[in-house]
């Protein structure tokens, strides 16, 4: 496998790129970045089949509180899922093209995400829905633990210079040489 100009790997399947070599760290975040969006995606197609369930919500055999929860649902998850799943192909782009900008957004959203996971898991766990909560509960879990690596390793030294489009011989803002 070959190697950056600090030492740190790349991934083989790399395509050639001005700013030299795209690391490893940075084709993990985009991976990860892309699942999510597929993974949002589905969730947000899954909303509308949910939201159009309960628009045969039955008043004789519900409570008026449960419809507010249903328009609550179907009104909210679908425009949250169908953003996260834009801005998360968005940011895998921007990733691909070394902008600065878009390590920044995707450290800031994956540590949101795997905050995200933890209440997820929290309220999931806690429900007492028995065997049913164990998908939240290992989805919550699951997606926590990917997010939050994600944000580690775009913290990276390597992941920081490919794209702020400094060399590892040279200090650029906010870098001490040999950092």
């Amino acid at each position: 496998m070959p190697a950056c100009d600090d030492g740190s790997m790349v991934a083989a399947s790399s395509r050639a790129h001005p700013r030299g070599p795209v690391p490893r760290s940075v084709e993990y975040a985009r991976g990860l970045l892309t699942f999510q969006a597929v993974v949002w995606a589905i969730v947000a197609v899954g909303s509308v089949a949910v939201w159009a369930d309960r628009a045969n919500w039955k008043p004789a055999a519900h409570s008026p509180g449960r419809l507010a929860e249903y328009i609550l649902a179907g009104n909210g998850a679908v425009p949250l899922a169908a953003g996260l799943a834009a801005g998360s192909a968005l940011l895998a782009a921007g990733l691909g093209r070394g902008r600065a900008s878009a390590r920044l957004v995707a450290v800031l959203l994956e540590a949101g995400l795997a905050c995200f996971g933890v209440i997820v898991t929290d309220y999931a766990a806690s429900s007492g829905a028995g065997i049913i909560a164990a998908i939240p509960v290992l989805a919550g879990l699951g997606g926590g633990a990917l997010s939050l690596a994600a944000a580690v390793v775009l913290l990276r030294k390597s992941a920081r210079r490919f794209t702020t489009g400094h060399r590892a011989s040279g200090a650029g803002p906010g870098l001490r040489p040999g950092e």
